[in-house]
């Protein structure tokens, strides 16, 4: 399944799995490891590159009456890596 990711439709898609795709380059965006181990993205908005987790943008997308900012996510697996919702 794939979704347009909320704030940057017609965009950004990502499957249910964590994989970011741009409309722009016409691919999948590969993820970065951070320094804490998450797998993150940057894309473009306004003019500015932001920084996203991949795991929180899962979450914003495919739970969207969540308060994705005001929430932890956890990974059931305890696998930083995984992004499966």
């Amino acid at each position: 399944m794939i979704k347009d990711i909320p704030g940057y439709e017609g965009k950004y898609t990502i499957t249910d799995d964590g994989q970011v795709y741009t409309y722009h380059r016409k691919k999948y965006l590969k993820p970065c490891i951070t320094k804490d181990g998450y797998y993150e993205v940057k894309l473009r908005k306004d003019g500015r590159m932001i920084a996203h987790r991949v795991h929180c943008l899962v979450l914003m997308t495919y739970n969207p009456h969540e308060k994705y900012k005001e929430m932890q996510v956890n990974h059931k697996d305890e696998n930083k890596l995984n992004n499966n919702l």
